[in-house]
Order: C-alpha cells, then sequence, then structure tokens
C-alpha cells in the first residue's frame, strides 16, 4: 500500500518515466547542452498482483519506459528507466558522445564516478577517472538559498519544460505516434 503513488495512475502516479525518467531525461539535456526538441516513449505496465489492484487503486502505472530524444542541437539519445532491473536499486548511468569525447557519469550501490576519454584518447579508447567534488544535497541548496535569499536552480521554469516533455512522451505512447515535436 505505502508504494500507491508510484504505482497507480488513480493515486496520481505518472509511473517510472514521472518517478525516474523525469530526472534522467532533465539530467541528460542539461549535461548535453541542449534541451529535448522531439521526443517519442514506449511504456510498459507489468502484472503486480492478483487482479492488478490493490484495494480501489489499480496498479495500472508504468513500470518501464524507453525515450528517444532529439535535442534542439541535433544530438540524439536514448533514455531508460525501469522498476524492474535486476541486480541495480536506484542506480544510475549516463553516457554522453561527441567530437570532442565522451563522459560517463555512473551512481551504483550508493557510490559516484564519472569517467572521461577526450582528446586522443577516443583513439585508444582510454577511460580516465575524473575526480569528483562533494555536492551539496538539494536540501541543503533549499535551504541555503532561503537564508540568502536567491533562487536556486533548477527553478519552476524548468520543472514546467520537463513535465511538457513527459506528457509528450505519454502521449507517443498512447497515440503510437513516432514522435513529438516539442
Amino acid at each position: 500500500d505505502q508504494w500507491l503513488w508510484r504505482r497507480s495512475t488513480k493515486h496520481g502516479s505518472m509511473g517510472v518515466l514521472g518517478d525516474v525518467g523525469v530526472h534522467s531525461r532533465d539530467f541528460a539535456t542539461f549535461a548535453a547542452g541542449a534541451d529535448a526538441a522531439h521526443v517519442s516513449c514506449r511504456l510498459k505496465t507489468f502484472h503486480k498482483a492478483a487482479g492488478d489492484k490493490i484495494g480501489d487503486y489499480p496498479l495500472d502505472a508504468n513500470d518501464s519506459m524507453t525515450m528517444q530524444l532529439e535535442l534542439e542541437n541535433g544530438a540524439v539519445g536514448v533514455i531508460h528507466a525501469s522498476r524492474f532491473a535486476s541486480g541495480h536499486i536506484n542506480d544510475l548511468r549516463l553516457r554522453l558522445f561527441g567530437t570532442e569525447g565522451g563522459l560517463e557519469v555512473q551512481f551504483e550501490n550508493q557510490i559516484s564516478t564519472l569517467r572521461s576519454c577526450l582528446g586522443g584518447d577516443m583513439i585508444t579508447a582510454a577511460w580516465t577517472d575524473v575526480p569528483l567534488l562533494p555536492v551539496a544535497t538539494n536540501y541543503v541548496r533549499f535551504i541555503d538559498a532561503i537564508r540568502a535569499q536567491t533562487m536556486v536552480n533548477p527553478d519552476f521554469a524548468r520543472g514546467a519544460a520537463l513535465q511538457r516533455v513527459l506528457d509528450l512522451a505519454v502521449r507517443s505512447n498512447t497515440d503510437r505516434a513516432r514522435d513529438q515535436a516539442v
């Protein structure tokens, strides 16, 4: 019952797309330096309980998603999120590849790593660990902003833009459309 907010649209859930996919999309587009121009998404809900309900609540929120993005700068990418990734609990992996190199961010087993393959290292596929500096939690950043009476990014406008893309992603799945212009 305690997970209904993640499992039932009647309880307000947007499934793994809204719970995890939104953060992955935000992170990927921020790191790539461009926002989404087109989106296409496929969502899947798995059988989880007898009758696929808990009380009056249907267990109908998506459990797995793939999103294909074309960014405003022409880059393309794929985002995948699933509640059923065997052996992975709240893990994240982001890989960005460009003409000047690649970056790989991982968060697995509560450990963050950043690696790069830049310039001449691309020819030999040599990846280098990049030291990470401590990052304040969102809670600390929020309190610090209140005390300093300043704004913090991401802001409400960024959240609204992310939500608009999620809505288009759901529509592309429902309509079985190839993509939705943002």
